[in-house]
């Protein structure tokens, strides 16, 4: 991964607003574990491109592993702002909602999610989770059923 970083880091020094390499590098800077230098890659791309969803849910991941759910959750925000029928962002703000222990937001937006993309298991348990918090078994329930059905193999399904 140190070569990879080694690469980026001579495309940005020769041109330093190209944004696939500092995503790049933002992608091996966190799988290093290196959150804050992963986090100021994809803030410089954001500055470069206001408009990239994917560095904006890129960025939230980076905030949610961090403990800041807040920031994450902006940062899906803006991801729906530039695409709006981008389910990851709905699903991920929705983790950060019930993190944040704002259950009902999180239902709300997991149902969005859902909705573009009725097929993403890690959708049901994570909508699951606020309904359990909310105090409705029942559908917690329906919801970890429905993602056993969408992927047998998920362990976190059978909790």
């Amino acid at each position: 991964m140190e070569e990879a970083i080694a690469e980026y880091d001579e495309a940005i020094k020769l041109n330093p607003e190209f944004a696939a390499a500092l995503k790049n590098r933002g992608v091996a800077y966190g799988e290093l574990g290196q959150v804050g230098r992963a986090i100021q890659d994809y803030q410089t791309v954001i500055s470069l491109n206001s408009e990239d969803a994917v560095a904006y849910i890129n960025l939230g991941l980076l905030f949610h592993q961090i403990g800041q759910p807040e920031n994450a959750a902006l940062a899906y925000t803006e991801a729906m702002r530039v695409d709006p029928k981008i389910a990851i962002a709905y699903l991920n703000r929705g983790a950060a909602y019930n993190d944040m222990k704002h259950h009902e937001k999180a239902v709300e937006d997991i149902n969005e999610a859902i909705r573009l993309n009725p097929k993403e298991a890690l959708a049901f348990i994570t909508r699951a989770v606020g309904y359990i918090e909310l105090g409705q078994p029942d559908q917690a329930k329906q919801d970890y059923d429905e993602a056993i059905r969408l992927d047998p193999q998920d362990a976190s399904a059978y909790t």
